[in-house]
């Protein structure tokens, strides 16, 4: 309410201006919600990038995700979902270390 008053006392050009850039950001918000639909995978999708993060990106259903770690970043665990829930495999063994009831670290072994 208090930035409303302060704008309506700006020069009519100005006022002209904000209303301006305002459109033209609910727009490119629009625009870029368009795209991030239209390349990066459907909403309601089951594997979704960085979900927490200010955009999240929709990855295509079922996507895998492959993720490099250990020494040198060699060996590989890849990561899915199936109709049996998730599905975890690498180009090595993997080892399952519970932290609580609902969190686990994938790790590599290497016997």
């Amino acid at each position: 309410m208090a930035d409303a008053m302060k704008e309506s006392r700006l020069p009519k050009w100005a006022q002209a201006e904000l209303a301006s850039l305002r459109v033209r950001l609910e727009n490119a918000e629009e625009e870029r919600d368009e795209l991030r639909e239209g390349i990066l995978g459907e909403p309601g999708t089951d594997t979704v990038l960085d979900p927490y993060g200010s955009a999240p990106i929709n990855l295509p259903k079922g996507g895998t995700i492959e993720f490099r770690i250990g020494y040198g970043q060699e060996d590989i665990v890849r990561v899915r979902v199936t109709d049996e829930g998730l599905n975890i495999n690498g180009n090595v063994g993997i080892a399952v270390l519970p932290k609580a009831t609902n969190d686990v670290v994938i790790g590599v072994r290497r016997d």
